[in-house]
């Protein structure tokens, strides 16, 4: 019996076959890229309708449509009854009929009320939820916040504790008054008490006061023995009214510390350290919702922000209410 041995393949022979190979895939590819993207219902909630919210809410919408194209279509669902009104009840209500629409796939919070709430809920229910705010974080949340598998919150953690650290070493007066969103003061419980020895920690004796919806109305709660205002992040004030609050503040003569940073030190603010933020957390939000779109969870419920904090000075606004730049602050905002 004679054994017939097959000639090795010629190159010609393999480039054919590979080329089958490779069409074959390509028309898998092309078949499979023709079917329907599957649709994910995203709910969109928020501590309440204002301009700083509505602008995260809208950069998290677009980041999320970038990083969803060819992978799934994303559809966007707002009601009234996602809206927390500003109320903390109000914002477990919001929560929880979002968590029980059979239609909704995930659920963005938008703010410190209902991220609470969301941290507070979160292991009743599979559904992820992501959501961002730009208020510190140990201001808002738990201290022991355990690890939820279905909830991710991009916060910027530290920056009250470096802002008032930044300030010490800026200001030589020890009275200190704390701007803080007038909602917070009235739904968080012990806000207020927590900012102060927060302060105290740093040296200031603070009060706090109401940060209101309108710049008059902020500066009528204010005596005229104010000399220098933390003006935090706020949830409602529109930034018209944001930067006529600097401005009133400036002709005053107080010295103005945003925890807002860069923004508030372009519009007349004296000093800040935070660069602007919107962006990055609507981006690592979107990032989130995706990781639990593709099956990932997080270890932690929080996706910290590690910014590159800087002192920003606003020399006009220095030379105007009469602040001495010394060396080394010079230094520091170069």
């Amino acid at each position: 019996m004679t054994i017939l041995k097959q000639p090795p393949p010629t190159l010609r022979a393999l480039f054919f076959f590979f080329a089958i190979i490779f069409l074959h895939a390509d028309l898998g590819t092309a078949e499979e890229g023709n079917e329907p993207l599957p649709s994910k219902t995203v709910a969109l909630l928020s501590d309440g309708q204002s301009e700083p919210l509505n602008d995260l809410t809208l950069r998290f919408k677009k980041a999320f449509q970038v990083l969803a194209e060819g992978e799934v279509t994303p559809v966007f669902r707002q009601d009234r009854a996602y809206s927390a009104q500003w109320q903390e009840k109000k914002a477990a209500g919001a929560l929880r009929a979002a968590l029980r629409d059979p239609q909704v796939d995930l659920v963005f919070v938008n703010g410190p009320l209902l991220s609470l709430k969301a941290v507070r809920m979160a292991p009743s229910t599979g559904k992820p939820i992501v959501g961002l705010f730009t208020f510190d974080p140990a201001f808002v949340l738990p201290i022991a916040s355990r690890a939820r598998d279905a909830l991710a919150l991009t916060v910027i953690p530290g920056q009250i504790q470096s802002d008032l650290k930044s300030m010490s070493e800026m200001l030589k007066t020890t009275p200190l008054t704390i701007l803080v969103d007038q909602a917070l003061l009235l739904q968080l419980k012990g806000i207020g008490r927590r900012l102060k020895e927060a302060a105290k920690f740093h040296g200031f004796d603070a009060e706090v006061k109401p940060l209101k919806e309108t710049a008059e109305e902020t500066l009528k709660t204010l005596g005229r023995k104010v000399k220098s205002v933390y003006l935090t992040p706020g949830l409602r004030m529109p930034g018209t009214e944001r930067k006529a609050l600097i401005k009133g503040l400036n002709e005053r003569g107080i010295f103005v510390f945003s925890g807002a940073g860069a923004v508030d030190v372009k519009n007349g603010a004296l000093a800040g350290q935070l660069p602007p933020m919107n962006e990055r957390l609507a981006r690592h939000a979107a990032l989130n919702a995706m990781r639990f779109f593709s099956g990932r969870r997080l270890r932690n419920i929080l996706d910290p922000l590690k910014p590159r904090r800087k002192l920003m000075i606003n020399e006009e606004t220095a030379v105007a209410i009469g602040y001495h730049l010394s060396q080394k602050v010079v230094e520091e905002a170069r």
